[in-house]
């Protein structure tokens, strides 16, 4: 189940800012969150960490494709 539907995400250039999600937490830095992912039990540990490495490679692919265009 998704929970949000973008029908096509747009490469950004790097003088646009990133939305952030206002519903959860934003961790300071990396080792923040790899802290609270690590305090989480063994399946949801992975599915976590899954997410998360999920969700950077997308920001990377997308901040990419926008420096690749300018």
């Amino acid at each position: 189940m998704r929970y949000h539907t973008f029908d096509k995400v747009e490469p950004i250039t790097t003088k646009q800012r990133i939305k952030g999600v206002s519903i959860c937490h934003t961790p300071e830095n990396w080792a923040e969150l790899d802290d609270y992912i690590g305090g989480l039990s063994g399946s949801e540990k992975a599915v976590a960490y899954l997410g998360a490495y999920m969700a950077w490679n997308l920001a990377a692919k997308i901040v990419n494709e926008g420096l690749e265009n300018e």
